[in-house]
């Protein structure tokens, strides 16, 4: 698989610049593979339903959490096992074969939609 990114806003072409300097790399797929393998951990760790943290240097009390919109997605994907009862299965068996009326508010909200 071929991946070309193109990156045309002066900020980030300048992070990349700045990374490239401060890491050495001359050639950007180093950085863009090492890039990739720490955002595959990241949503991992995420998914696992553990936060990205940074804690240390001067103030070590301090932690500081890290997210971006990709890792904010993956949180919401990130789910707790719900486990149904045999008796809480049929409950919801039951409403579905049989739902309740709709209330005179949900009707009157229902023909506002159209």
């Amino acid at each position: 698989m071929r991946v070309e990114a193109q990156i045309t806003d002066a900020t980030e072409v300048r992070q990349v610049e700045w990374l490239q300097s401060v890491l050495g790399v001359s050639r950007k797929p180093k950085l863009i593979r090492d890039a990739l393998a720490l955002l595959g951990w990241a949503v991992r760790e995420v998914l696992a339903g553990r936060q990205i943290a940074s804690i240390g240097g001067n103030d070590s009390d301090r932690i500081y959490t890290f997210s971006t919109p990709l890792l904010e997605r993956a949180s919401w994907m990130h789910s707790e096992r719900v486990v149904l009862s045999p008796e809480g299965a049929q409950q919801i068996t039951e409403m579905l074969d049989n739902p309740p009326e709709p209330s005179d508010r949900l009707r009157q909200l229902m023909s506002r939609t159209g």
